[in-house]
């Protein structure tokens, strides 16, 4: 099993390089994504297949993760 990436694209246009971090699980990812939110999407890699897009969404009783498949 591949370890998993968390990444977010470059807040830098003229960066080309996304901020990863290596995260042991998907639950993980989340709790990165959590300390480390941006205000931008982040991607959950496993090797080289992206298996998620996580977008900080404002609700009524407090902010969440959506979380959806890649398209």
């Amino acid at each position: 099993m591949h370890p998993y990436r968390l990444e977010y694209a470059s807040l830098d246009p003229a960066d080309e390089q996304p901020q990863c971090f290596e995260v042991p699980s998907i639950s993980a990812a989340l709790v990165v994504a959590e300390i480390n939110a941006t205000g931008r999407p982040a991607e959950v890699w496993e090797g080289n297949r992206r298996i998620a897009r996580l977008e900080r969404q404002d609700g009524a009783r407090g902010s969440y993760w959506r979380v959806s498949a890649p398209s």
